[in-house]
């Protein structure tokens, strides 16, 4: 049914969140860009921040984190000429989808939720073909781990990996730094690693890739080296099928890059491409976020750095390579109006601007990475902007 294409406190972050939406509109325009959906019109959604997947005859499945019948978000799936279908609105006890989703080979739907379920905690759940809900795995907090704000990643086995930004064993504030876990389709969950802060790295924001081995690569949002707000700059790992994990880069907050907030992408030659949120060059403040490549020796190395004026700033999705090695992305900010970019970068850095958001009825703030289409187009979301100022679902061509 589905294409290969594809696919620090709770009140804090919400607060981030809410605010970041909040962009002026202004002017863009470009060939090639086209908005599907625009959200916030009654019960459909409101505010997508997750990666969408596709399916083999073109249609996009994702989530928002607000919005639906019960204002906890929805799933949604959007034809190829922007017909939105809500396949399930988050009742009661399921609150905020943040990540997109993964399919099985039956089509089931697999995502979490950030909060919700029998503690509060977050959970994990399915949603079959047939519209039925299902409830997976319920987060326990503690060493269990808490706030989901990862989705999924799919092992051979038919198992998934994850990661929970708080929980699990170390102290950072008293939540716990976070943890990797491995859970099987009927809810057998295993915490394969589980975060101590400081120089171990803390607060994992998105799902581990896997390599043809069984390691698994990730980020931590915070932890390592650098001063980025307090609590270290952010790392990448690497935690082996045997449990050991490495540390393979400690983010700065200078050139380097910090806070890295994007899943990992492989080439197929062993290498790994990646987001930092700051850090780069000294502007933004903080720096305005990298491109960087993790070598298969395990060196880091930035591909690009944002300047954060029309080449946009602060990119917190991750990016996707087409068979010629060119990378694609969004920024959450920058660009003409300050709304965001979607950017494409070629050999030797060199970056060219596929379109500019102008804050408008267009969107604004993509805070989510690009999916493949089967037309050939790249499509991703904004959490803000549209005709009811609640985020859009966007094409455009590469």
């Amino acid at each position: 049914m589905f294409s290969i294409l594809d696919a620090c406190g709770k009140s804090a972050l919400r607060v981030a969140l809410a605010l970041a939406i909040m962009t002026p509109c202004g002017s863009a325009g470009a060939s090639g860009f086209n908005v599907l959906h625009s959200f916030g019109n009654g019960k459909d959604g409101m505010n997508p921040f997750g990666d969408m997947i596709v399916d083999e005859a073109g249609n996009l499945y994702g989530t928002t984190y607000f919005g639906g019948a019960q204002g906890r978000g929805i799933v949604f799936r959007l034809s190829p000429r922007g017909h939105e279908k809500v396949l399930v609105a988050m009742p009661p006890g399921e609150d905020g989808p943040y990540a997109g989703m993964i399919a099985d080979a039956a089509g089931d739907l697999y995502g979490t939720t950030v909060q919700g379920g029998t503690g509060d905690y977050g959970t994990i759940f399915m949603l079959a073909p047939d519209g039925t809900l299902s409830v997976v795995h319920n987060f326990g907090g503690g060493t269990d781990g808490s706030l989901p704000y990862a989705g999924l990643t799919a092992a051979k086995s038919g198992d998934f990996f994850g990661a929970t930004f708080e929980g699990g064993s170390g102290n950072c504030g008293g939540e716990g730094c976070g943890t990797i876990y491995r859970i099987s389709p009927n809810g057998k969950e295993k915490v394969l690693y589980a975060f101590q802060g400081g120089s171990d790295g803390q607060l994992p924001y998105t799902a581990p890739v896997v390599d043809g081995a069984g390691n698994l690569f990730g980020t931590t949002y915070e932890g390592g080296a650098g001063d980025c707000g307090g609590g270290g700059c952010g790392t990448v790992f690497k935690l082996g099928r045997d449990g050991t994990k490495t540390i393979l880069h400690a983010f700065t907050g200078g050139a380097d890059g910090g806070s890295p907030i994007g899943k990992l992408v492989a080439d197929g030659a062993g290498n790994f491409y990646g987001t930092s949120y700051s850090g780069g060059i000294a502007a933004c403040g903080a720096g305005c976020g990298t491109v960087f490549k993790l070598d298969a020796g395990g060196a880091v190395s930035v591909v690009y750095s944002f300047k954060g004026g029309s080449d946009g700033a602060n990119p917190s999705g991750g990016v996707i390579m087409d068979s010629r090695g060119r990378i694609y992305g969004t920024t959450t900010y920058g660009g003409a109006a300050g709304a965001g970019t979607v950017f494409r970068i070629v050999a030797k850095g060199t970056e060219a601007i596929l379109y500019a958001f102008g804050g408008g009825t267009d969107g604004a703030n993509p805070y989510a990475g690009l999916t493949p289409g089967v037309s050939g187009k790249l499509y991703g979301t904004t959490a803000g902007g549209g005709a009811y100022g609640q985020g859009v679902v966007f094409g455009v061509k590469p």
